[in-house]
Order: structure tokens, then sequence, then C-alpha cells
């Protein structure tokens, strides 16, 4: 192990000791654990060592982690406003919308208009296919504070409703704050897919697909609209360039099934997540 590792390691040790209001030895073999001044560390430190703790493990991908030290640092600072926010992004990125969506609420109790902590539950409510009420979260945190984010959440929910007019609205004010934001660009065409606008939807996906270095989930969505216009051919060749024989006679076969079905259906469809697991973060975060 290197010096910095062994630097970095002996510090996470002592931010761990500062977390169990103090240790039993110094870093020396002696003394109380205690801080220079003889006294305790302050809950406020504590919460705030938990905190950086907390966001570089959020950072760092591990959200298990994560969770257990925005839990801890709510212990010490109950409603601190970063510990209710990072939590509930934690657990919603690990998979728990309706926990996510209790730690939105409780900053919400506190602050009304607290627009991250709207936008956040407004997120939660998209995961737990609640889009209705989504979309009042989600327009009253981007009344108070526009961003590119909360306009693409807000468009999924828009979107969901079948409201596609109001999604696409959605999607290009967000892209008024960001015009270089791809993946607003990217819903922005498969919304207007989903309204039956191909053309418009076929030029924006095909100019995302065509990019340099672009994924194959950019070209598989020009595929899905090329395939709900009725472009059968167009959406096969496409297809082809990421998906065996087999994988793309499969989408086209799902191309046909989703052209058959009114819009609002394929779009929730299309746009709902996986199942959540409630039980996969616990509330201690393990």
């Amino acid at each position: 192990m290197n010096n910095a590792s062994i630097r970095w390691g002996r510090g996470l040790a002592l931010a761990l000791c500062i977390l169990a209001a103090g240790c039993e030895s110094g870093a020396d073999g002696g003394g109380s654990g205690r801080q220079a001044s003889g006294e305790e560390p302050s809950p406020a430190l504590s919460a705030r060592v938990a905190l950086d703790i907390a966001d570089r493990e959020y950072a760092n991908g591990d959200k298990s982690g994560a969770i257990m030290f925005y839990r801890r640092a709510l212990t010490l600072a109950p409603g601190d406003r970063r510990a209710l926010l990072g939590l509930g992004h934690a657990l919603l990125a690990a998979g728990a919308p309706g926990e996510a969506a209790k730690q939105f609420r409780a900053l919400l109790a506190k602050s009304p208009q607290d627009p991250d902590g709207e936008k956040g539950l407004g997120e939660s409510l998209i995961a737990l296919d609640q889009p209705a009420a989504a979309a009042d979260a989600l327009r009253h945190g981007v009344a108070i504070k526009p961003d590119p984010r909360g306009f693409r959440a807000l468009g999924v929910a828009d979107d969901l409703l079948g409201q596609f007019p109001q999604a696409a609205a959605d999607y290009r004010r967000g892209l008024e704050l960001a015009p270089n934001d791809v993946s607003l660009r990217n819903d922005l065409g498969l919304s207007q897919a989903l309204a039956g606008d191909f053309d418009d939807a076929i030029t924006i996906l095909r100019s995302i697909a065509s990019a340099p270095g672009a994924p194959a989930e950019y070209r598989l969505n020009l595929a899905l609209a090329l395939g709900l216009a009725g472009r059968r051919a167009d959406a096969e060749r496409v297809a082809r360039i990421d998906l065996d024989e087999r994988s793309v006679q499969s989408n086209l076969a799902y191309y046909d099934v989703l052209r058959a079905l009114p819009a609002t259906e394929r779009a929730r469809i299309l746009l709902r997540g996986p199942s959540t697991n409630e039980s996969a973060p616990s509330a201690n975060g393990q």
C-alpha cells in the first residue's frame, strides 16, 4: 500500500471514530480518542463527516454505503436538508422509490417550497407508477427552480399520462436550458414517436443515432420509431447494426404489437420501468 493510501485509510478511520462519538484509544495507542480540547466531537461535526462520507460513497456507486451514512447523519442532525435529499436520491437509485418518497416528503414537510424536494418526490412517484401526482410535484418544482432534469422527468410523467403535446413542451423547455443534452433530445424524439409525429421523431432520433460514438441505445430507439411508423424495412436495417438476426426479428414483431396499441398504452409499456423491490435496500441500508 502506498503512502497516499495509508493516509486516506487513516483519515477514514478517524472519521469513523468521530461518528462513533469517541474511540477508546488515540492514534498513538493512548488517550481517550477525544478532540485535542478534551471534548467529544459535536453532533453537528459528526453529521458533516457522515454526510461527506455518504456523498463520496454515492459518487462511487456504493448505494448501500451511502444509505447507511445518510441515515447516520440524520440520527445526528434530524431533519437536515442535505441528508434527507441525499438519502432520498440514494434510495431511489437503489430501487426503493417508496422509501425515497418518504424522505422527500419529510423534507417538504419542513420546507414546502423546496424545489429539489419536489423534483425528488416527482421522480419517486414516476417509479411508483403515479404519474399524475408526479406531474403535480415536478411542475411545482420547476416553477420554483427550472432545470433540465426536472423538465425531463416532467416530460416522462406527461408522456405516461398520454399528454404528448405537453410532454414535448416540457422537453423543449429543458433543451432551452441545456441545448446539448442528448438525453432530453432523445426523450423528445421518443415522445413524438409515441404521439404519432413520426417524421419529426425520426429526424431527431436519426441525428442522435448517427453522431460519432453514439451508443447502440440511440440506434435502437431510432429503429423503434421507424417500426412504430410502419417503416419495417428501415427499422430492420437499423436494428441489424447492433443485433443478431434472431433479436432483429423479435424486435420487429414487438414493433408490430406496439403499433396496434393505443398511444397511451404504448407509452406506459415503453416508459414504465421494471417493478421495484422495496426490500432491496433495507431501512438500515444493508
